[in-house]
């Protein structure tokens, strides 16, 4: 850090200080609560282009107060102010985990595989098995369903109730868009025949206006929230075990994508005020417009807990014309031939919901890149996750559509151990510089507690780092750094108001061990958080 760059900052730095001492404090107009936290003598890596480097942060209640050198800082210091001594270490943003699983609710490992059903009798048999080895009051969950292979009648409970008498029951269709419930799931969602349902039509009624048991769309997350409540117990015990995890590694928000019961106990713990990680939560993409509907009821959440986000794995489509039913086209009976994708990918962006490919390839981009095109909606920011084997010819997609491109650096390590098993290796492995000299963006995260272990931030750079690129070239530091603040923040919307370290943010700020710039790479898995930051308050600490 030069003297005369140091010079500049703090030149610049006491009218900022003016304005907050000016009343109690003001900023951006508004009362700002007192100092109450102050880290002092740090090298601050601010992820701010407009200040990047500083020596101390203030933090008043959930937001940054003020940043600047450590000599200013201090002038905010009040007698209730927590003050922490940097030792020259360097303070960074909170780490987000750009691809996360906290939880796994996804069901009993024996749920039915109903792909294969070709009619009404079999479907019963099937749920018929499992009611005699399931005990009394347990789920019967069963996925996979297709009305076309038995000729097109949609399902009702009749179909099942008689053969479970004794178990709740709870049947999805092919394309997770809607699902079958019998009487006694249909009792525990409290869904009756005056239970409201937008949008029209998903709860499916009979001539009487009584629940068939067929369920469409928004309507779902009334079964859901069930299996929700369900899971009380192991959702609260693995949050709050893996929470503390994540603080202790100096991570402050995750992307988790998930499924709709996992939203709906992140909700729950959220409205208890229990959160210890802030979500950006994802749901199955093939019931997109189950979260369409869902954001038009109920928003989109706050800075604790968001939605928004749709998973897909990559998806193999036909040339196949969608299908049709009495004349009308039967939404809900279609297999996803090209022109089906695409209407989905279309929909959803125009409900301005964010979809996240796993693993897309260039037919997924040239579709982003054709909605970007033909719908001209500004800031879509779609994603591909696990966007390590990008070929040259790829990027110029990313760049036209403004794709982001999600990495995960410990899921290199697993390529580089199929390719010495045998398997072929990419071409085309983590082509970083290229894509972020070209304007790509990127986002870091682990898939963390589903493909890999818990890996600290830290951890996942050095590898970040010591991994070069196609043609050789590797990335900096200070990019791995943005990659897992600022730009991933960015990923899920959220640049405003975290990612970096400037006043009026959320005060999500983590203080390293030593100063990370002088680390050599080999060892930056040593690197310990000594204190994360979360909403403004001590989360993680260590004094040794």
């Amino acid at each position: 850090m030069c003297s005369e760059s140091r010079d500049r900052r703090r030149a610049a730095f006491p009218a900022l200080i003016l304005v907050l001492a000016a009343g109690l404090f003001t900023l951006h107009g508004e009362s700002v609560p007192e100092t109450t936290l102050v880290i002092f003598n740090a090298r601050v890596w601010t992820g701010n282009a407009a200040q990047p480097w500083a020596e101390a942060v203030a933090v008043g209640g959930e937001r940054i107060l003020a940043v600047g050198p450590s000599e200013d800082i201090r002038k905010l210091v009040q007698p209730a102010t927590e003050v922490i001594n940097g030792n020259g270490n360097t303070v960074t943003p909170g780490f987000i985990d750009a691809h996360f699983h906290i939880l796994n609710l996804t069901g009993p490992e024996n749920l039915l595989n109903l792909r294969f059903v070709a009619g009404r009798q079999e479907l019963a048999a099937h749920v018929a098995r499992a009611a005699a080895h399931t005990p009394e009051g347990e789920w019967i969950l069963g996925e996979g369903w297709d009305e076309r292979k038995w000729g097109g009648d949609l399902p009702s409970k009749d179909w099942i109730d008689h053969v479970s008498p004794r178990n709740p029951v709870w049947l999805t269709r092919e394309l997770g868009g809607a699902g079958l419930a019998n009487s006694l799931a249909l009792k525990a969602a409290a869904i009756t025949s005056s239970t409201e349902e937008p949008p029209v039509g998903g709860i499916v009624r009979d001539s009487w206006g009584v629940p068939t048991g067929l369920i469409r769309g928004g309507p779902m997350w009334l079964i859901d929230a069930v299996f929700a409540e369900r899971d009380r117990a192991r959702t609260d015990r693995l949050l709050e075990q893996n929470m503390k995890a994540l603080a202790g590694i100096g991570v402050t928000s995750i992307h988790h994508t998930g499924n709709w019961q996992e939203l709906l106990a992140f909700q729950r713990v959220r409205h208890d005020g229990r959160l210890g990680v802030r979500i950006y939560a994802g749901v199955p993409f093939s019931a997109w417009e189950r979260l369409r509907d869902y954001v038009a009821a109920h928003g989109r959440g706050d800075s604790w807990l968001h939605w928004g986000g749709l998973k897909l794995y990559q998806m193999k489509w036909t040339s196949r014309p969608r299908s049709f039913k009495d004349g009308k086209l039967d939404r809900y009976s279609v297999e996803p031939g090209e022109d089906e994708a695409y209407e989905m990918f279309a929909g959803a962006s125009r409900a301005r919901l964010q979809i996240m490919v796993h693993a897309g390839g260039y037919e997924v981009l040239k579709f982003y890149e054709r909605i970007q095109r033909e719908l001209e909606i500004p800031n879509l920011r779609h994603r591909i996750e696990h966007a390590h084997d990008v070929p040259a010819e790829w990027i110029p997609l990313y760049v036209e559509a403004g794709v982001i491109a999600s990495v995960q650096p410990p899921l290199l390590a697993q390529i580089d151990e199929h390719t010495r098993s045998g398997a072929p290796p990419p071409a085309h492995l983590f082509p970083c510089r290229d894509l972020l000299e070209a304007g790509v963006k990127i986002a870091f995260g682990t898939d963390a507690l589903t493909a890999c272990p818990l890996t600290s931030p830290l951890a996942s750079m050095q590898m970040a780092l010591e991994r070069k690129g196609p043609d050789g070239r590797g990335i900096t530091l200070e990019e791995c750094l943005r990659a897992y603040t600022l730009d991933a923040a960015f990923a899920e919307f959220a640049e405003r108001e975290k990612g970096s370290i400037e006043p009026g943010k959320l005060a999500d700020v983590v203080l390293l061990d030593r100063d990370l710039f002088s680390t050599e790479v080999p060892k930056l898995h040593q690197v310990r958080v000594r204190l994360t930051v979360l909403n403004g308050r001590i989360v993680h600490r260590i004094t040794s």
